[in-house]
């Protein structure tokens, strides 16, 4: 069974991480560069309260003033940040809801989200933190689940998927493991369920092959051709049971046909996480 290590023996396999003994040899080349990373962000050790109390105390550095502003006029939201005389944000910000619950905070230059950016789950531990550079992604994103364990690590240059993507269920238990290249699917994607089991694999070269999913039991769920990352010709989908739900036939200006019961088949989950991140900065 391949798992991530929570977080709470981060600090322990890193300090053995100059050694050549169990643990460097036990942890494998994914597992490693996780927790290379995971020292960078705050991690769920780190309570927001240490932040919290620190409300409406930014110190803003010389020529710039400390400005306290609903989010946009469509949320209740409050965005603590430096400005100077031009109107840029400048340096650390924080993003409050109304009742005081800390929801992200990092760093702005010239107004775009540069630096760590770390988003604050409603436990108040930390539920997304990554890497921007003038307001694009650029290098890891990290997703936890509740308490201490990682949802999914995917590598981003200049805004773009690029690197390994790993993701987790809440057991800690390796889910998805696979590689974007400039934006594009690549090599050999390999998935499991929650208990261990191997699901299956598909290779893509530059998103382009033949794509595939799987229910928990190993039954496929759905099956379909995809170029340069988007969805052409026909796909099936099935029950856990095997027996046909639907189909979609996928066009050349990316409309569809779809008949019965069909779900998604785009990689889920991590745009809409990014999408609900932008609306938090």
């Amino acid at each position: 069974m391949k798992t991530i290590p929570s977080l709470s023996l981060v600090i322990l396999a890193l300090g053995f991480a100059s050694c050549s003994g169990p643990v460097a040899s036990v942890l494998s080349r994914s597992e490693r560069l996780r927790l290379e990373f995971a020292q960078t962000c705050p991690g769920p050790s780190t309570p927001d309260s240490l932040i919290r109390a620190q409300r409406g105390t930014l110190a803003c550095g010389a020529g710039l003033v400390l400005v306290s502003e609903p989010r946009s006029v469509y949320s209740t939201d409050i965005v603590e940040m430096c400005v100077d005389e031009n109107g840029w944000a400048q340096g650390e910000f924080r993003v409050w809801s109304i009742d005081g619950a800390l929801l992200v905070t990092g760093n702005r230059r010239d107004g775009l989200a540069d630096g760590l950016i770390v988003g604050w789950g409603p436990s108040g531990f930390p539920a997304y933190c990554y890497l921007a550079r003038g307001g694009k992604r650029d290098g890891f994103m990290l997703v936890w689940h509740e308490a201490d364990q990682l949802a999914s690590s995917t590598q981003f240059r200049d805004d773009q998927l690029h690197g390994e993507e790993l993701r987790w269920a809440p057991n800690g238990q390796l889910l998805v493991e696979g590689e974007y290249f400039r934006g594009q699917a690549v090599g050999t994607w390999r998935y499991w369920n929650a208990d261990g089991v191997f699901l299956g694999s598909y290779f893509l070269q530059n998103g382009t092959g033949k794509r595939r999913g799987w229910h928990d039991n190993g039954v496929l769920a759905w099956e379909g051709e995809s170029e340069h990352g988007l969805e052409v010709g026909s796909w099936l989908f099935w029950n856990d049971k095997g027996e046909l739900l639907g189909w979609c036939d996928y066009h050349d200006d990316g409309s569809a046909n779809c008949e019965g019961e069909t779900r998604g088949v785009s990689r889920p989950s991590l745009d809409e996480t990014w999408r609900e991140m932008q609306k938090q900065q």
